[in-house]
């Protein structure tokens, strides 16, 4: 059993990702802003297909990221998050 991490874990692929971390019986933590369409209805799916620990967040935060990071202790991240092309001026200077 692995501790996976998956940032973006309520949208299209990372809901289909985390379904199968929980068939697997993988640990799982999503970590989201729940700004997408859908987004919410895809995490009640994934409430019923097993135990998700689910973060309320934002990946241009630095500081959570970091917190998630130091307190879940993920064996795997998949980093699915996007930050939309005309909201993405808080990543400017952090790459």
């Amino acid at each position: 059993m692995s501790r996976w991490l998956i940032t973006g874990g309520c949208g299209f692929l990372g809901s289909n990702l985390a379904s199968e971390a929980l068939r697997r019986g993988d640990e799982l933590a999503v970590f989201d802003n729940l700004s997408r369409q859908g987004s919410e209805i895809n995490l009640a799916w994934l409430k019923k297909e097993g135990d998700v620990h689910f973060i309320h967040g934002d990946i241009r935060d630095p500081f959570i990221v970091e917190k998630i990071v130091i307190d879940f202790k993920p064996d795997v991240i998949f980093h699915l998050g996007v930050c939309p092309s005309n909201n993405c001026t808080a990543f400017n200077g952090m790459v």
